[in-house]
């Protein structure tokens, strides 16, 4: 008795579609990144500054150095949707990848304030930790917000 179904087989080619991001959404969306990551960074600071005894040697905490540092990050981050979408066809999916190698690299400031005892000997785990956290938070803000301005092209 045969089959009337066939045996599965290779399932056609389907081509990819590529996400990029649109220049109106990516700018609204870096902005609002930007004020979501200032204001995680601000608490992050505030908390860390209530609990661990901050010198005020140690400039990488202060309010002025979290700010613009963190508001530096979002543009890089914003800009580099830019460039992706003149370089790769899907630069919405290669923003996620760039996003995470770009935090992973982020750490090694930090690691190197640590380990060089920077600012007067002032730098140790708990003053470095909220560096990382800030890190992290603005990297998960950017690799979340920014790909909403990738639109199908």
């Amino acid at each position: 008795m045969t089959s009337s179904h066939a045996a599965p087989g290779p399932r056609p080619a389907r081509l990819a579609t590529g996400r990029r991001f649109a220049t109106g959404p990516l700018l609204r969306i870096g902005a609002v990144t930007a004020l979501a990551s200032v204001a995680a960074t601000v608490i992050i600071r505030e908390i860390a500054v209530s609990v661990v005894t901050v010198p005020s040697a140690f400039q990488p905490l202060k309010v002025p150095s979290v700010v613009s540092l963190t508001i530096l990050g979002v543009a890089g981050a914003t800009a580099s949707c830019f460039a992706l979408n003149r370089l790769v066809r899907d630069s919405g999916g290669a923003f996620r990848r760039v996003a995470g190698f770009a935090l992973l690299l982020s750490f090694i400031p930090d690691a190197a304030i640590w380990a060089s005892h920077a600012y007067q000997h002032t730098a140790r785990a708990s003053t470095v930790a909220p560096l990382v956290i800030m890190h992290v938070a603005v990297g998960a803000l950017c690799i979340v917000l920014l790909p909403r301005a990738a639109a199908p092209s």
